[in-house]
C-alpha cells in the first residue's frame, strides 16, 4: 500500500479539455486550508463535478480504472461516495501541503484517484508527489496520465511556480 498505480494515457488531451469544460460550468469554490497554527497550506480553487448527463462518461472511465488499479492493492472498494472535485492550481504559490485523503469525516476514502488535465508545458512546479514513509516519490505529469493511489498516503501538490495547473480528484 506504500505505491501508486499508474495509466500513462487514462484520457486523451482532447477528453482533458473536454472534463475541464465540463467543470468550469460548476461555481468556484475557495480550497484553501490553513494549518492549526494558521499557515495556509494549500492554495487552489475547487469546483465539484456532480454525477449527472454530460459527466457519467467521466466516472464511469475513473470506475474502470480504480478496479484495475484495486487488483494491486486489493481493498475492498464499492464506488464513488462524493462528487468529483476539479483542482484548479492558478498563478504561482498555489500548493497542497501535505496531507492524506483519510480522516475526519473521510474514512469512507480508500483509494484516491488524480487526474493531469494540463500539458506539462503549460505550467512549472506543482508536481504530485507521494511519500511512502520516508521516500519522496514524484509522480508522472504526463497530459491525462491517472495516478490511483491508497488514500492513507501521505501526498502533496509542490507550488507552481508559474502557469496554472488543472487536476481532477476523486475517492473511492
Amino acid at each position: 500500500l506504500l505505491n501508486y498505480f499508474w495509466f500513462k494515457n487514462g484520457f486523451s488531451p482532447e477528453e482533458c479539455n473536454k472534463v475541464i469544460e465540463i467543470a468550469k460550468k460548476y461555481p468556484q469554490q475557495n480550497g484553501g486550508t490553513f494549518s492549526e497554527n494558521g499557515n495556509q497550506y494549500r492554495k487552489s480553487s475547487v469546483r465539484w463535478i456532480e454525477l449527472e448527463e454530460p459527466s457519467y462518461w467521466i466516472y464511469e472511465k475513473l470506475m474502470f480504472m480504480a478496479n484495475e488499479a484495486n487488483k494491486v492493492f486489493s481493498l475492498d472498494i464499492t464506488g464513488f461516495t462524493e462528487n468529483l472535485q476539479f483542482t484548479e492550481y492558478e498563478g504561482a504559490g498555489s500548493k497542497y501541503g501535505y496531507h492524506m485523503d483519510i480522516g475526519p469525516d473521510n474514512w469512507h476514502r480508500k483509494l484516491s484517484i488524480v487526474v493531469q488535465l494540463s500539458d506539462p508545458n503549460a505550467y512549472t512546479g506543482g508536481e504530485l508527489v507521494l511519500n511512502t514513509g520516508g521516500n519522496e516519490i514524484h509522480c508522472p505529469n504526463d497530459w491525462g496520465s491517472v495516478i490511483v493511489f491508497p488514500s492513507i498516503l501521505q501526498h502533496e501538490v509542490i507550488p507552481i511556480q508559474s502557469g496554472n495547473r488543472y487536476s481532477l480528484v476523486s475517492w473511492i
